[in-house]
């Protein structure tokens, strides 16, 4: 009896014993599996995707946000510079260094900044740069003063703090929506997936934030928006500030009203018809790109990643009638 319970009584710690060794294992299999999913998942964001390492914006008091200055990185396998005054564009001096040399000012939002689908060398800012140095023999500078959501108001802004940088030539890029467009007074930076302060811990989290599956707190701009008809009424006092400052600094002003592909399909949406009466009313030339951009049988699509946004042929399609633009005032 003693022997059999003795007996018993191994069997059972033995069971026990390798039940707890089979739950450690199966936890030790989970925690492995988990971690290496997440490394996995790491890797394929960061190396396959491109994704961790966007570009970072910056709050600023009169401007309202900006690109952050001087950084540089690759995101979605795309390279982006920006210098010291928040362009996407080489450094240079505020003022000429050659009276031979010429600027441009290239004024605009998310359609001239590219962004990060982008690569620096696809820019039409980029391009127009190298082309018109190599047509003019002169040295060039091309100042790309643009960033994702801005409105005229920034943009405005942006001339007053900064300056004009001696330029000769400014062309501004606007779309039908600027023609109520209003960014509200609030803070940008930090506050949204779109607006990064900072580089994110993981890539892959990156992603996730952007997919929306990790939600981000929504921007608050309770009571700080403006109805439609001020949102109108500022931004052509802006278009009209914009070209007397700009004409008070002798910089030649162009307008160029870009549509998206829905307005090339079905017709131009009333803000085109408002900004070019803008134009006309301010003694402003102008241009539009319905003339080279029809919709043959898919065409149009091919200069495009959305319906609004141009990819790296719109880029290259843009410079080149920009360049011609500016040809025809320095020539």
């Amino acid at each position: 009896m003693i022997l059999f319970c003795a007996v018993d009584g191994q069997l059972s710690t033995g069971k026990s014993v390798m039940k707890n060794l089979f739950k450690r294992n199966k936890l030790l299999a989970i925690v492995s599996l988990m971690f290496l999913l997440a490394v996995g998942s790491e890797l394929f964001a960061r190396f396959v995707i491109g994704a961790g390492d966007p570009i970072l914006i910056m709050d600023h008091p009169a401007i309202g946000y900006m690109a952050r200055p001087s950084q540089s990185g690759t995101q979605l396998h795309n390279h982006y510079f920006y210098n010291s005054y928040g362009m996407r564009s080489e450094e240079f001096p505020a003022n000429k260094p050659d009276s031979n040399e010429i600027r441009v000012l290239l004024i605009g939002d998310s359609i001239i900044a590219g962004g990060v689908h982008t690569d620096q060398g696809e820019l039409a800012s980029e391009i127009i740069k190298s082309k018109l140095s190599a047509i003019t023999g002169r040295p060039v500078v091309v100042a790309n003063i643009s960033c994702g959501g801005w409105a005229p108001k920034n943009q405005l802004e942006y001339i007053r703090h900064f300056g004009t940088f001696d330029a000769d030539i400014a062309v501004w890029v606007m779309s039908s929506h600027d023609y109520s467009d209003y960014v509200p007074n609030v803070s940008f930076a930090g506050n949204s997936t779109s607006f990064p302060s900072s580089k994110p811990l993981c890539a892959s989290t990156e992603l996730l934030g952007r997919a929306g599956i990790i939600s981000a707190a929504a921007l608050d701009t309770t009571g700080k928006r403006l109805d439609y008809d001020e949102c109108v009424k500022l931004n052509h006092n802006c278009f009209k500030q914009m070209t007397a400052l700009l004409r008070s600094k002798n910089v030649d002003l162009m307008l160029v009203q870009h549509l998206t592909i829905s307005e090339l399909i079905n017709g131009p949406d009333q803000g085109f018809l408002e900004i070019a009466g803008w134009a006309e009313e301010n003694n402003v030339e102008k241009f539009d790109f319905s003339s080279l951009l029809k919709d043959d049988n898919g065409a149009v699509n091919s200069f495009y990643r959305d319906d609004i946004h141009i990819n790296a042929s719109g880029q290259l399609l843009y410079a080149d009638a920009i360049l011609d633009l500016i040809l025809s005032h320095i020539n």
